[in-house]
């Protein structure tokens, strides 16, 4: 898996989504060859150490800036 690091792509892009206990989230987003990675976690050296990778056809953007996103399914998350 890529590894990104905070700061180093400075995008702004943001994803909102429902985690498994159907509580509302948002993280970093990021795209990678035309992927898109919702970051979880950053580690203390700045590191994306977990993301998870979200489906594009559920993904929609939320706002008229193009750097708020909502996913339209449960994100699962590895941890």
């Amino acid at each position: 898996m890529p590894q990104f690091w905070k700061g180093e792509a400075r995008n702004g892009f943001r994803v909102r989504y429902a985690a498994q206990d159907r509580q509302a989230r948002e993280s970093d987003l990021v795209f990678l060859d035309e992927r898109a990675f919702a970051v979880l976690e950053w580690s203390a050296a700045g590191a994306a150490t977990v993301m998870v990778e979200l489906q594009k056809e559920k993904l929609r953007s939320a706002d008229p800036s193009g750097r708020m996103f909502e996913y339209l399914d449960l994100v699962a998350d590895p941890r």
